[in-house]
């Protein structure tokens, strides 16, 4: 008799960072703090967008390549520090979080002070339970 086993679900997970000034670190301890919770939630390490040295209300090019790939169903999941990468306008910030959440993208704030982590919108199957919600 053959045994079956079936495949795991593993959400493709990607990060987005922001800064300004440039940091000459890339923002290490935000990647550090992404890839840990990741690995807590048991997800794969996220991809990381980085628009550093980038003025929130400048062009962002890799947040509209993260946009357009999670349109494309590249990602499940975006990590983030907070709606600030986005913009610091807080609509603009709020928009941006919306329509990363119509291609259904959870969107995960890791420097959240709960201790379960937030997911956004997502649609992450039986780990939905695992966290919280707060649509944008």
């Amino acid at each position: 008799m053959t045994a079956f086993i079936a495949p795991v679900f593993l959400p493709k997970v990607a990060g987005y960072l922001r800064c300004y000034p440039h940091d000459p670190t890339d923002m290490a301890e935000n990647r550090i703090v992404m890839r840990n919770c990741a690995r807590s939630a048991g997800m794969p390490e996220p991809f990381i967008y980085l628009d550093n040295d980038c003025p929130s209300r400048a062009a962002k090019p890799r947040l509209e390549e993260l946009i357009e790939a999670v349109d494309a169903g590249l990602f499940l999941v975006v990590m983030i520090p907070g709606p600030w990468v986005f913009s610091l306008d807080e609509q603009v910030a709020r928009s941006t979080a919306q329509r990363l959440s119509r291609g259904c993208c959870g969107i995960w704030e890791t420097a959240s002070p709960r201790i379960d982590r937030q997911v956004h919108r997502g649609h992450l199957g039986a780990r939905a339970a695992d966290f919280g919600h707060r649509p944008y």
